[in-house]
């Protein structure tokens, strides 16, 4: 049984969101469709507005940051159990350690194509 994937990316940079998207599409995943927000405030609009089923956000946003939105979205029973992975530079490991023990994946920038499909399989799976 194949499933198809509504995903969501968020990421303020529009360079880094592109090579994302075109990371997705090259990842072998099965995408119905891929839905796109430069801030948190409007990826938390397009969750809410849409039925997503993985969302992939950059830790450092303007306004809104990812780690913000992501705390909204747990707290909202529509949305608690929604995967998440961050894709961010952050290197230092505490800080990603605290985000994986929260549930969420992590991706350091720069990264591969397959790590990105790899995540997100064994995160829904």
């Amino acid at each position: 049984m194949t499933m198809s994937f509504n995903i969501l990316v968020v990421e303020d940079e529009n360079d880094v969101r592109k090579a994302i998207i075109k990371a997705l599409r090259r990842s072998g995943l099965q995408l119905t469709e891929v839905f796109e927000a430069d801030s948190g405030e409007k990826g938390l609009q397009i969750i809410s507005e849409q039925n997503i089923d993985f969302v992939l956000v950059d830790l450092y946003l303007p306004g809104l940051n990812g780690e913000e939105m992501v705390k909204r979205m747990r707290i909202d029973p529509d949305t608690q159990k929604l995967p998440v992975v961050f894709i961010s530079g952050e290197n230092r490991e505490d800080r990603i350690q605290m985000l994986l023990k929260k549930g969420s994946g992590f991706i350091s920038k720069p990264f591969q194509p397959e790590i990105l499909g790899e995540t997100i399989i064994n995160m829904i799976s």
